[in-house]
């Protein structure tokens, strides 16, 4: 997937760089074109695009971030598809440090500190149920402890990528 490394995605993201890559697709850092602003830009690779079942489930990931407005819960920018065929999910880009990384650097974390963290991931979750959407892969992992405006431990929730979604008119989706 290096291949898009300098690629201008829907016409206005270049992406710079990968930050991570996974079993069904890959995450790149790229930068609005017009705009001074970072993006995270999550790509379905390519051998997973021509299978239903996968561009399905990478669609519903978009539709359960976009649904879940919440500031402990990454937020969706953009969501499409690539003239040859990458679908792609445009988000806000983080920086900080996953739980599960924070957890295995320290083997206890105080309770003054576990608390706030647990609080806010219960209200993201609060508010992604109010949503009618359920996670189903929140882990240490999906957790990102980031800073913003001058705190620290700021919890974001991600990967959506096997949520449900729920809701009497879920059935087209």
């Amino acid at each position: 997937m290096d291949q898009l490394i300098g690629r201008i995605i829907a016409g206005r993201f270049k992406i710079t760089s990968l930050i991570g890559e996974g079993g069904m697709g890959a995450v790149y850092e790229a930068v609005h074109q017009s705009l001074p602003r970072r993006f995270a830009i999550k790509v379905l690779h390519s051998i997973y695009a021509r299978k239903d079942a996968f561009t399905e489930r990478f669609r519903r990931e978009a539709i359960a971030i976009s649904r879940v407005e919440h500031p402990n819960v990454v937020s969706i920018v953009d969501f499409g598809q690539t003239e040859d065929g990458f679908l792609f999910i445009v988000m806000e880009h983080l920086q900080g440090l996953d739980l599960e990384v924070v957890l295995s650097r320290c083997t206890r974390l105080s309770l003054v500190r576990t608390l706030p963290i647990l609080a806010q991931i219960a209200d993201a979750l609060h508010c992604a149920h109010e949503a009618n959407v359920v996670h189903r892969d929140l882990k240490p992992e999906n957790i990102l402890l980031t800073e913003a405006r001058g705190k620290t431990d700021v919890v974001k929730i991600l990967d959506f990528g096997i949520a449900k979604l729920r809701g009497p008119n879920m059935r087209s989706i």
